[in-house]
């Protein structure tokens, strides 16, 4: 996401969200099932949540806050019945307890969820 660091193959080549975000500053990010990714990517994304902007591995500066990030994930689905749907922060949400709760497991607590904006639930 930030690129190689320098002195590995690829420092001088950039990565593919990077040019997306220059060119089109209000572009659409999906994240797809983001409850598989690695902790260092939701590491990465409280960076970008909270400052709306994130610094590459060559120290260029990129502004992400007027860009859409939609993430899914799969986390706590067997807890939400098929015909609710669920907008809002989640403590706002009529989520089954048993769902939040899976969903702070897949995300460390707290910290991730409550830089999100909205929650779909559905």
């Amino acid at each position: 996401l930030r690129g190689t660091s320098a002195g590995y193959k690829g420092f001088n080549e950039s990565t593919r969200l990077y040019p997306q975000l220059i060119d089109r500053p209000d572009s659409i990010v999906l994240l797809d099932e983001v409850e598989k990714a690695h902790p260092d990517v939701h590491k990465f994304f409280y960076d970008v949540f909270d400052t709306g902007s994130f610094t590459m591995a060559n120290h260029q500066q990129v502004p992400c806050a007027d860009a859409t990030f939609i993430l899914t994930s799969n986390a706590g689905e067997q807890y939400i019945p098929e015909d609710v749907v669920c907008t809002g922060k989640l403590g706002s949400c009529a989520l089954d307890t048993r769902a939040t709760k899976v969903l702070k497991k897949h995300f460390e607590g707290d910290a991730f969820l409550n830089r999100i904006e909205a929650f779909y639930g559905f």
